[in-house]
């Protein structure tokens, strides 16, 4: 059957190995930096994720945001999804929009998982420029409230 086989690596069909590989890898990571200290980064730049998106003027979509990602409430007259294709064209970066019914009505910013604080600078900052673009914010310098909030040590 296809458990036994799988302890001597192989297989009945094929399989995607690929995903296994990377859960395997995913897991010593987490292992190797510690399950608190995971919840406490995913704490860390939920807090400048959300640093940065008071600091642009805009609002959270949940009273109670997760640790996992921030929920950003699209201005009316605006489209989230434009946010979306310009982070990713002009960035490279891939953010999720809405879905029905609230597409393009938000936009959301994932921070859980092997992410550095450097990497959260770089969305934020990003994000800021994006929403300049379009015209939807003035100076839209995120770095000093994204870094305080990174400097926080605080558990979840």
């Amino acid at each position: 059957n296809e458990r036994s086989q799988h302890k001597n690596r192989a297989t009945a069909w094929s399989m995607l190995k690929a995903k296994i590989l990377a859960m395997e890898e995913a897991i010593r990571l987490v292992e190797a930096e510690g399950l608190e200290a995971v919840f406490a980064r995913h704490a860390r730049h939920a807090r400048a994720c959300r640093a940065a998106v008071e600091a642009l003027g805009l609002d959270c979509f949940a009273e109670t945001p997760s640790n996992g990602l921030t929920a950003v409430r699209v201005p009316e007259g605006r489209d989230g999804q434009d946010v979306v294709k310009m982070l990713r064209e002009r960035h490279g970066m891939r953010i999720a929009g809405g879905q029905e019914p609230m597409k393009g009505r938000l936009f959301r910013l994932g921070h859980m998982g092997h992410y550095a604080d450097d990497d959260i600078r770089d969305l934020t900052a990003a994000l800021g420029e994006t929403l300049a673009e379009l015209g939807w914010v003035e100076g839209a310098d995120t770095r000093d409230p994204v870094d305080a909030a990174l400097a926080e040590t605080a558990s979840p």
